[in-house]
C-alpha cells in the first residue's frame, strides 16, 4: 500500500472521529506505524553534467581525447542502468555446489553501479577456506589484454610491450553476512551481486532455498 493512500485513509478516520465521536485511536496508531516503518526512498544518485569531444578539422588528438569519448558513452549507459534499472541478475547465475566449491553458471547482471557484468561459461570458486554461513557473490572487473610492441619516451628506448584491449571480465568471491552489499556508488566502484546464499549443515555445504536473488528490473 501506498504512502498516499496511507494518508488518506488516516485523513478518513480522523473525520469520522470528528462526525460520529468515536473513538479510533487503535486504527490510527496502526496506520501511523505503518507510514513510520516505510522504508524512504533512495536518495537520487549525483548527476553530474557529461562532456564528449568536440572534433575540429585540423585538431591534433591525444590518447586523453580517445578516453574521454569511450568514458563519455560508458558513463551514458551506466547512468541509464542505474536510474532506469534495479540492479540484480538479468539471466542465468544459477549456483550449485560441485566439490570442493561451488559452480556459478554463465549469465547476465547488473551491479549498483551500472555496469554490466557477463559470465560468458560456468565458472568454479574453491570453498575450502571459508567457515560458517557465506554469500557468494559477482562483481565486475576489467582486465588488460592484446600486447603491442610500441615506442617509449626517448630517453627510455622502446618498450616491450603495453596491452592494448580493456576487456570487461567479472570475479566470483564470498562474502560473509553483515558486510553491505551494495556500497556507496563513485566511479570507479564494483558493487558485489549476491547470488546465492550458503550454509554448513551437518559438515556440509548446502545452498539455501530461502534466499531471494536480486533480479535486475
Amino acid at each position: 500500500m501506498s504512502d498516499r493512500l496511507l494518508e488518506a485513509q488516516l485523513v478518513s478516520i480522523r473525520e469520522i472521529e470528528r462526525l460520529t465521536g468515536l473513538d479510533l485511536l487503535p486504527r490510527r496508531e496502526t496506520l501511523m506505524s505503518t507510514l513510520k516503518r516505510k522504508p524512504q526512498r533512495p536518495q537520487p544518485v549525483p548527476r553530474q553534467p557529461l562532456s564528449r569531444v568536440r572534433y575540429v578539422t585540423g585538431q591534433v588528438l591525444s590518447v586523453d581525447d580517445f578516453i574521454a569519448e569511450q568514458n563519455y558513452f560508458r558513463e551514458k549507459v551506466r547512468r541509464h542502468n542505474r536510474t532506469l534499472h534495479q540492479p540484480g541478475i538479468v539471466d542465468g547465475l544459477e549456483v550449485t555446489l560441485e566439490s570442493p566449491g561451488v559452480r556459478v553458471a554463465p549469465g547476465l547482471a547488473l551491479d549498483a553501479a551500472g555496469n554490466e557484468v557477463c559470465v560468458p561459461v560456468a565458472q568454479g570458486a574453491s570453498l575450502s577456506s571459508m567457515v560458517g554461513e557465506v554469500y557468494v557473490v559477482l562483481r565486475y572487473t576489467e582486465i588488460e589484454v592484446h600486447p603491442i610492441p610500441v615506442l617509449g619516451p626517448p630517453e627510455q628506448g622502446n618498450a616491450a610491450s603495453v596491452p592494448s584491449r580493456s576487456q570487461e571480465s567479472f570475479e566470483i568471491g564470498f562474502e560473509r553476512p553483515g558486510a553491505n552489499p551494495t556500497p556507496a556508488l563513485s566511479q570507479d566502484a564494483s558493487p558485489p551481486i549476491r547470488l546465492a546464499r550458503l550454509r554448513p549443515v551437518r559438515g556440509r555445504w548446502r545452498v539455501d532455498a530461502r534466499f531471494r536473488r536480486p533480479e535486475a528490473k
